[in-house]
Formats: structure tokens, C-alpha cells, sequence
């Protein structure tokens, strides 16, 4: 039978079981992450980490890929120290057909996921292109 490990999470100090030789069963086994939120918590952190911290790290992952989203949606460079958009839309007449909305077969207005942003809040009418 393999040996388990008793070890500390380096982000948390939380101390737990680390059951490398029976992956199976060890805590982070049940912490899916993809690909990507993999590369970035070993970019963070070297060995094992709680399951707790995983699902933080996987959140934060998360998170910090919707900001570069919207920040790119709002032809603003990511790393930019104003955080708010260079424009809100006060007026109707400011909005611009294609870039804020469209008019569906149906012929109503439909609202960009961009305008949404320039918004900046969720009006809880379930719109089509809502990011909140």
C-alpha cells in the first residue's frame, strides 16, 4: 500500500493528506481544472494544495480571464489603471447600430454584449448578450 503524505498548503497552511501514490483518492482529485487554470496555479505555486485553494486559484483563473475579456471587448489594454470604461452611453442617439446593438428578424433591438459593459450593471431582464 503507498505511503501518504501529511504536508502544508503553501498559499493557505492548512495542513492535509497528500495521497500521490493513490491519486484516485487523494483531495485535489476531485478539483477539475482545465489546462490552462493548471499552468497557472503551477506558475503560482509549487506541490500540492488543498482542495480549498484549488477551487480559489480556479475562481481567481477565472475571473482575471473575464476582466482581460472585457477589457479587450472595450479596446482598452489590459493592464490599464483606470479600470472604467472610456465611455458610458447616456443618449439613445449615441449608440451605434453593429457595435451596440442589432435589430433581430423580428425586428427588435437586441444589445451588444459591449453595450452591456458600457452599461456597466445587469438589469435582470435576461438580455441575449448579458457578461454579468
Amino acid at each position: 500500500m503507498p505511503a501518504h503524505e501529511e504536508t502544508y498548503c503553501p498559499r493557505c497552511d492548512a495542513v492535509f493528506e497528500c495521497k500521490l501514490g493513490s491519486i484516485m483518492l487523494c483531495q485535489c482529485f476531485s478539483v477539475k481544472l482545465s489546462e490552462r487554470e493548471q499552468e497557472y496555479i503551477a506558475f503560482k505555486y509549487d506541490g500540492c494544495l488543498c482542495a480549498a485553494c484549488m477551487l480559489d486559484l480556479k475562481v481567481e483563473y477565472q475571473n482575471q480571464k473575464r476582466h482581460q475579456t472585457i477589457q479587450t471587448l472595450l479596446g482598452k489594454n489590459a493592464n490599464s489603471k483606470n479600470p472604467e470604461p472610456t465611455t458610458k452611453i447616456s443618449k439613445r442617439s449615441e449608440l451605434a447600430e453593429g457595435e451596440h446593438y442589432y435589430i433581430n428578424e423580428q425586428g427588435y433591438w437586441v444589445f451588444t454584449e459591449k453595450y452591456h459593459l458600457l452599461k456597466g450593471y445587469c438589469c435582470d431582464n435576461g438580455c441575449k448578450h448579458c457578461p454579468y
